[in-house]
């Protein structure tokens, strides 16, 4: 029966992850990040480009690793990318079941936790439902949660191991890392672990978690490119870090809350719930919720996409409300019955789905129209430059990128080109001296930082053809 179990939630958190997700695998772009991981992804698996040299962005080789992985599967469809990310959030909601299973045996809890996370990622339109490196280090922490509460070193090295795949995805895993290892420190202390077979342990699970990291840092050394794998390694992420911006984060805290209310009801019911049998595991959460967000305050960025890594902690402590002996009294229990539950979420369901249907299939697809147009007028050999618009265009073409800085921004903000130490006018005398054919623009182009941009369009470009009347693609005068 607990084999049919696993199996049958297994299946059940897959489907309903596809199901809430399956109208966002046709547009070419939701987030630009998503579109950056693709093409440099196919650009050193398939192209033989070395990564940090050929192609770089501030961002650890795990998510590269990963896409190129699943690639290698896909091909380079970004639909069927969708469709395995969606496989990814279904199997981390079964590892947390897994996990929640393992460590208590409550079987309300661990369903309502697979599901509360499967909903909150997969309701958020844009950052959640795009492939983003959260999306990927909280399935490989799900699994290292699931290793940490079995029994057998083998499993502490696995659980290790996993929280390391995370951590080269995306390095602020660290955050989650810490108070998951302090927590089994202080549940063995408990059990009245000895200090030494302890200390053991720990080792054994600190040895899982370096394994990666070390591994990556051998091959760049053993490659003979770990100074470029250095600075994106070590100096970047001292660098990217600004002054604290503690109302931006709390604004955005706030909005991310009024998102998703239902859940955070859930959550901040079993926080206030005064019940001695969970209160240890309201410790734990709200420890790791505050290491997580002192990595989000402390990076000083306000970008949303940050909290998507609150949503596990969030949904383990949410699934007690789903516990009987916990669940609402009064009247609050004729809104959170069985009948009323089914209503609600399956009306939600359906205006989801509905809204999902009209942003992703209704409106125009402009950067897949921009690459048609590219790919019918331009030659094998032409060189396309896609500017301040959106690199995936890099991909629907098979074309390459003039320069080794794929997400466009990291040209243009001032951060980014600091902490990346480019010279913007520098950089773009190298792009146009390959003589791109086509350009491709977003807006006028007014702001400041396009002016080098500007520049170089208005000495021999001009608009050949544009959308919306906002994304021009420029074609150079000389090549006629």
């Amino acid at each position: 029966m607990i084999k049919q179990n696993k199996s049958f939630f297994l299946v059940a958190f897959v489907l309903t992850a596809i199901a809430l997700r399956i109208f966002s695998f046709f547009p070419s772009v939701i987030d630009h990040d998503e579109s950056t991981y693709l093409v440099m992804a196919r650009d050193i698996f398939e192209r033989g480009k070395t990564l940090y040299v050929d192609v770089t962005d501030p961002k650890p080789p795990g998510i590269f690793i990963l896409f190129g992985l699943i690639q290698k599967i896909t091909g380079t469809s970004i639909a069927f990318f969708r469709l395995f990310t969606a496989l990814f959030v279904g199997l981390t909601a079964w590892f947390i079941y897994m996990f929640c299973m393992q460590w208590q045996g409550i079987k309300k809890v661990a369903v309502a936790s697979g599901f509360i996370y499967i909903f909150f990622i997969s309701t958020w339109k844009f950052f959640g439902m795009s492939s983003n490196t959260e999306h990927f280090f909280i399935f490989f922490n799900a699994i290292g949660l699931f290793f940490l509460v079995k029994r057998g070193q083998l499993n502490l090295f696995l659980a290790g191991l996993f929280f390391g795949f995370g951590f080269i995805i995306k390095y602020s895993n660290l955050f989650d890392f810490i108070p998951l290892v302090a927590f089994f420190v202080i549940y063995k202390g408990y059990q009245s672990e000895k200090l030494p077979k302890l200390l053991f342990k720990l080792v054994i699970i600190g040895s899982g978690f370096i394994l990666p990291f070390a591994s990556v840092n051998l091959y760049f050394y053993l490659s003979g490119n770990f100074e470029s794998f250095k600075y994106i390694t070590y100096y970047v992420p001292l660098n990217y870090t600004q002054s604290m911006n503690v109302l931006g984060v709390l604004d955005r805290l706030f909005d991310f809350h009024v998102l998703f209310l239902p859940i955070f009801f859930f959550f901040y019911y079993i926080l206030v719930k005064k019940t001695a049998e969970i209160k240890p595991i309201k410790v734990f959460i709200l420890v790791w919720i505050a290491c997580v967000f002192w990595s989000i305050l402390s990076l000083g960025n306000t970008f949303p996409h940050y909290f998507i890594q609150l949503m596990l902690p969030v949904s383990l402590l949410a699934g007690y409300f789903f516990m009987k002996p916990l669940q609402p009294k009064g009247c609050l229990k004729y809104v959170f019955n069985r009948k009323t539950g089914i209503i609600l979420l399956s009306a939600f369901i359906i205006v989801k789905l509905v809204s999902d249907y009209n942003d992703y299939l209704q409106k125009p697809d402009y950067a897949r129209l921009t690459a048609d147009y590219i790919n019918e007028h331009a030659g094998s050999e032409d060189l396309i430059y896609t500017g301040n618009y959106h690199q995936i265009i890099y991909l629907l073409t098979e074309k390459d990128s003039p320069t080794p800085y794929i997400h466009w921004t990291i040209l243009y903000y001032d951060r980014l080109k600091r902490v990346m130490q480019i010279d913007n006018k520098l950089e773009l005398d190298k792009i146009f001296t390959q003589n791109p054919k086509y350009v491709v623009v977003d807006g006028k182009l007014k702001e400041e930082w396009f002016e080098n941009l500007r520049a170089h369009l208005n000495s021999d470009y001009q608009i050949e053809t544009s959308f919306d009347d906002r994304i021009h693609i420029y074609c150079r005068q000389s090549a006629q």
